[in-house]
């Protein structure tokens, strides 16, 4: 999916093409990383608007992605939504970083400490994801910059850029 949706990013922002090229390298070797693990059900789309609650009951919502896959990319899509909501809505990406920390502390206390670095992950492959989301829905595209330079960070790549007006 990177691989089609990162080289879309350099048609809107042609200066950003030797960055996104690296973190799309960065990526492959993140993902070529994770340790293996028996395939279990994942949802394949896990964040917060799959979520309803009423009462003491919790509902997951909208199963059509459901599939076998790496019992850590659930968990790690639903803390990298929460890392981009805080950056795109606070401009922090650590706003909410105590409820993404209760959240991979549960999954890993009921799934084993073995899943941290998948979590880590999948965390990071989800946001740079969030790169395209926000360069295609107007009211996220404030945070595509910012958004890039995280997921540099993430992936230790480190960004060589320097703010010019056009990275706003």
């Amino acid at each position: 999916m990177l691989h089609d949706r990162l080289p879309m990013v350099t048609q809107r922002f042609p200066h950003w093409m030797r960055r996104l090229t690296r973190v799309l390298e960065a990526c492959d070797r993140l993902g070529a990383s994770v340790p293996a693990s028996p395939l279990c059900g994942i949802h394949r789309d896990f964040y917060h608007d799959q979520v309803l609650i009423d009462g003491d009951r919790l509902y997951l919502l909208d199963f059509d992605l459901f599939c076998r896959g790496h019992p850590g990319l659930d968990v790690g899509n639903f803390i990298g939504h929460m890392t981009e909501y805080s950056l795109r809505t606070g401009g922090d990406p650590a706003g909410l970083a105590e409820q993404e920390d209760a959240l991979a502390c549960r999954f890993l206390k009921l799934a084993g400490p073995a899943f941290e670095a998948a979590v880590r992950a999948y965390t990071t492959l989800t946001l740079v994801r969030h790169i395209h989301l926000s360069t295609i829905l107007p009211a996220r595209q404030h945070s595509s910059a910012p958004l890039l330079e995280l997921c540099e960070q993430r992936l230790d790549i480190g960004s060589t850029w320097r703010v010019t007006r056009r990275d706003g």
